[in-house]
């Protein structure tokens, strides 16, 4: 009997684009409209009120959204978590400064205010993502329904490289996957539960589909979501709160000893960004060191990326997480590159 290989599926913003949902931070801020400005701000002492807008609408007065949403008009794209980052290290004083009228005696600190508007910003993006999960998950039974009605083989169904991907994995013999999901909806868990149903009668799938343990990393719209900047950004004490390690529902266990635990490492839609740098830098300047060529160190480590450009943007930022040692990780580990539309073609593939 072959043994149990333990493979590692580390997922990001890009598989959930990829089968179809708007998630892109930039999509989020499209649906935000903002006034050209606002005046004032009342406080208030009403309990479990920080304070009370000039209308009625919590986004339109946030000075934080209006920030980013200039930014974006900007530049056509914002990354909400570089941009949080940046704007911390300035200690927010490029926010439009307004009057502050008081109807109690109680001093509030400039921080007390960025703060709210920094919880209310990620309450909107929890709101804005429950949304899009729903539509997902209705429209995957939708095409699936309307899918089985033709006959064809379910290797077709065609949702994307996202989801044959997960489905390639547990059509494997003898394997235990754990899922890492830096993502905050459920689209995995409705796929996981659409196999548990019986939808598929591949065999393998069978008998794999409740071996999978799904981990979120930054909680999930399910419970609180962990939204901000990595602890590596040099920022003021004051502003601790916007950072990931700072939200006691970050995920506890070490993903270091994660990634060393799984024989074959899959990233799909995730781009190594700098705002979750902690999680890796470690293991990929520990996959460098000349040891690794011991068989029990070697990693397969497979990364998925969209065209040449997101080829690229991951090459450069893995040159970064090796102090620029790429050809050491390459030639110590099984090393590949896929393109994420293209799971079934090997002519897609970079080793």
């Amino acid at each position: 009997m072959k043994n149990v290989k333990d493979v590692l599926l580390i997922v990001g913003n890009g598989f959930d684009i990829n089968l179809g949902l708007k998630t892109k931070y930039k999509d989020f801020i499209d649906t935000i409209n903002v006034p050209d400005g606002i005046d004032e701000i009342i406080l208030t002492n009403e309990p479990k009120k920080e304070f009370v807008r000039i209308n009625d609408s919590p986004v339109c007065n946030n000075r934080l959204i209006m920030e980013l949403k200039n930014l974006h008009n900007e530049k056509d794209w914002v990354d909400i978590e570089l941009e949080l980052g940046n704007l911390a290290r300035t200690n927010f004083k490029t926010l439009p400064q307004i009057n502050i009228k008081k109807d109690f005696t109680l001093s509030i600190e400039h921080n007390e205010l960025t703060k709210a508007e920094y919880v209310e910003l990620k309450k909107q993006l929890k709101a804005y993502l429950v949304v899009e999960d729903i539509e997902f998950k209705d429209k995957f039974k939708s095409n699936w329904v309307n899918f089985k009605s033709t006959g064809i083989s379910e290797y077709n169904f065609n949702v994307g490289g996202a989801y044959h991907t997960l489905r390639s994995i547990l059509c494997r013999e003898n394997i235990k996957l754990t899922i890492l999901n830096f993502n905050y909806t459920n689209t995995i868990k409705t796929i996981l539960n659409f196999f548990k149903e019986g939808n598929d009668v591949n065999m393998r799938i069978l008998n794999n589909r409740d071996k999978v343990e799904e981990l979120y990393v930054h909680g999930s719209i399910n419970s609180d979501i962990v939204f901000g900047i990595d602890e590596s950004e040099d920022i003021d004490d004051e502003y601790n709160y916007l950072l990931k390690s700072f939200d006691n529902i970050t995920l506890n266990k070490n993903i270091n000893r994660i990634l060393d635990e799984n024989d074959e490492i899959i990233f799909f839609g995730y781009s190594l960004g700098k705002t979750d740098e902690s999680y890796f830098d470690d293991f990929f300047k520990k996959q460098c060191i000349h040891n690794t060529k011991e068989k029990s160190q070697q990693k397969m480590i497979q990364i998925y990326c969209y065209g040449d450009s997101g080829y690229h943007d991951i090459y450069s930022r893995l040159r970064h997480l090796t102090n620029k040692n790429f050809n050491k990780l390459n030639q110590n580990n099984n090393l590949i590159f896929t393109q994420a539309d293209s799971f079934i073609s090997s002519n897609n593939t970079k080793k």
